[in-house]
């Protein structure tokens, strides 16, 4: 099963949103882009571009708030989509890139949005990245 890297698979996974397990996003985004065969310096953008989106939809929720994310292998691409699960008592709230941030994650995916909070679901984002 570790060899399969079939457009369409996807992988889930939730984490709280605390600093030391979203690094565990991270993780997942250049181990995804480094299996699918992106050079070493496209792996460090994708890495650098998660790492830039969880924080802009984490930065104003509570440790007992959880990100939801999706990573989704398309053929010499893949996506990723999370999205912020409010703790109890916390507000969904959206979130806003900075000019800085805007800039950072235009010259490192192909693709990205901020998604606005919806029916109890928080702020959240969806990027896209392909080989070079």
């Amino acid at each position: 099963m570790a060899e399969r890297k079939g457009a369409g698979d996807e992988i889930h996974l939730v984490v709280p949103t605390t600093p030391d397990l979203l690094r565990l996003v991270r993780v997942v985004a250049s181990g995804l882009a480094s299996r699918l065969g992106f050079q070493i310096d496209a792996v460090e953008d994708v890495r650098l571009a998660v790492d830039e989106l969880c924080w802009t939809v984490v930065s104003r929720v509570d440790s007992t708030s959880t990100l939801a994310v999706r990573f989704v292998i398309l053929e010499g691409a893949f996506a990723v989509e999370a999205r912020l699960q409010p703790g109890p008592g916390a507000e969904a709230d959206g979130a806003v890139l900075s000019a800085l941030t805007e800039r950072i994650l235009s010259t490192l995916v192909e693709d990205y949005s901020l998604l606005p909070p919806t029916d109890g679901a928080g702020a959240g984002f969806r990027m896209r990245t392909k080989q070079s």
